[in-house]
């Protein structure tokens, strides 16, 4: 069980963009109760194009690479807020 993936676009053997399609698909052949699990695009590329590649393909969010800690946050708040610490508890 994943609470989210972060897809590259540049792997080898698959992309992510092939990679993201096969992991709906699938998600799309189990029960409709099951949760989808957040793809966010974390790659090098930062054309429009490759953006919209990514979303058509069924990724949720789009991250150029270097990533700001505060966006990456932004993220997982979005994303995995059962999983984020509140400062004050630490």
């Amino acid at each position: 069980h994943y609470d989210i993936v972060f897809m590259d676009m540049h792997m080898p053997i698959m992309d992510g963009i092939e990679a993201t399609r096969k992991w709906r698909e699938e998600e799309a052949s189990r029960p409709d109760d099951i949760r989808k699990i957040p793809i966010i695009a974390l790659t090098a590329n930062v054309s429009d194009d490759d953006r919209l590649r990514c979303l058509n393909a069924g990724m949720n969010e789009f991250l150029s690479k270097p990533v700001s800690p505060e966006r990456l946050g932004e993220i997982l708040s979005i994303y995995c807020p059962k999983n984020i610490a509140d400062p004050a508890e630490s």
